[in-house]
């Protein structure tokens, strides 16, 4: 699932606990 610059901030924590890969495709990462 891909974040929005609205709610970046809850999944960068949600991907740090999960440490999912996906997420650091994001902006914030």
């Amino acid at each position: 699932v891909y974040c929005n610059v609205g709610c970046d901030e809850q999944h960068a924590i949600q991907a740090m606990s999960a440490g999912s890969v996906r997420f650091r495709r994001v902006n914030f990462f």
